[in-house]
């Protein structure tokens, strides 16, 4: 791509778009990362097509009210079979968009893909899906979502392609699965299930795995302390009674005020996403990590070692403080119809 964005002949683009994005990149131009990634905000204007015959006028619609989107815009000496370039370029999109996120949700109004081809001069098998993480929580990672943290995020990319294209990473691929699923519970105790699913798939599973090996093997991501250690119990024994579907604030906040119980709850839910979401940004960002982490067989090496290291995790979580940075429930939410 050039010095002024456009979709050049014989290229294959994907771009996931979002309305109303709020704590994203503002800029007056199109930011190019690399050879083929870019940012826009005003992507009806920077893309520069007619999206009517397309897509339709409702989609268009939702284009040009669009403020952010993030593309991959990939050279192709020969476009048979078209739809297998296209695929594969949506999937990579939706891996760079799960590292994004990784990172922090920006708020949205709507968010939905936008893909095709120009060869030959001109436009081909262009279309649009709703295939993305949705998410709908106003006071999770309230930090703004910047350029570097989407550098960061393709310089991950590689090593979340991997995770699919092997068949010894079994545990690493169902933990960021479980991860995946969390982003789009709608109810927050079965988002952090499925946080302390994720975090399960890279700690020893132990037999007999309890609260407490839980919280000891965890311990090396968070630092060793007896607050780090009651919270990680307290993490894990909420994920086992929401797999009983056992009502969580009355039975570990009963003694506090209605209102009480339900920030609490939701304090838990952002801790365990910070704490899962930090992990798996380390992993797929530091190559000697997930050369460590990246196979069960290493994995298992790895665990052997943190035994006699505990130093081998640098940069720990304080989730107490990383809480006071990222957690905001506004007074005058609804509480009543908050789902938790």
């Amino acid at each position: 791509m050039g010095s002024g964005f456009s979709i050049p002949d014989n290229h294959v683009f994907s771009f996931v778009v979002l309305t109303n994005a709020t704590k994203v990149p503002d800029f007056a131009s199109p930011i190019e990362l690399g050879s083929e990634f870019c940012v826009l905000c005003n992507p009806h204007n920077d893309i520069g097509i007619d999206w009517v015959p397309w897509v339709g006028h409702e989609r268009s619609r939702q284009i040009a009210t669009s403020n952010f989107a993030l593309g991959i815009v990939r050279e192709i000496s020969n476009p048979d079979p078209l739809y297998q370039h296209l695929h594969k370029l949506q999937v990579e999109l939706h891996m760079l968009l799960s590292a994004i996120f990784l990172q922090g949700f920006p708020d949205y109004g709507k968010g939905f893909f936008i893909t095709g081809a120009k060869y030959g001069g001109d436009l081909y098998n262009v279309s649009s899906s709703d295939r993305i993480l949705e998410r709908k929580n106003p006071y999770v990672f309230a930090k703004p979502l910047n350029v570097d943290q989407i550098r960061q995020a393709i310089g991950m990319l590689p090593a979340i392609k991997s995770v699919y294209q092997s068949d010894d990473t079994f545990r690493l691929r169902r933990g960021f699965g479980a991860w995946r699923i969390a982003t789009e519970e709608k109810f927050g105790d079965e988002r952090l299930h499925q946080c302390i699913r994720s975090l399960e798939a890279l700690v020893p599973p132990d037999k007999g795995c309890n609260a407490n090996g839980f919280a000891n093997h965890c311990e090396l991501f968070t630092g060793r302390s007896g607050t780090s250690h009651r919270l990680l119990q307290d993490l894990y024994r909420i994920r086992n009674h929401t797999e009983h579907m056992i009502e969580i604030a009355e039975v570990f906040f009963a003694d506090r005020p209605e209102r009480d119980r339900k920030r609490l709850v939701w304090q838990r839910v952002v801790q365990a996403e910070l704490l899962t979401s930090n992990v798996y940004t380390k992993i797929f960002s530091e190559p000697l990590l997930f050369e460590q982490f990246g196979t069960d067989s290493q994995r298992k090496l790895f665990w052997l070692a943190a035994k006699k290291t505990p130093t081998l995790w640098r940069n720990q979580i304080n989730l107490l403080e990383v809480l006071d940075e990222n957690f905001d429930f506004p007074s005058s939410f609804d509480l009543e119809s908050t789902q938790y």
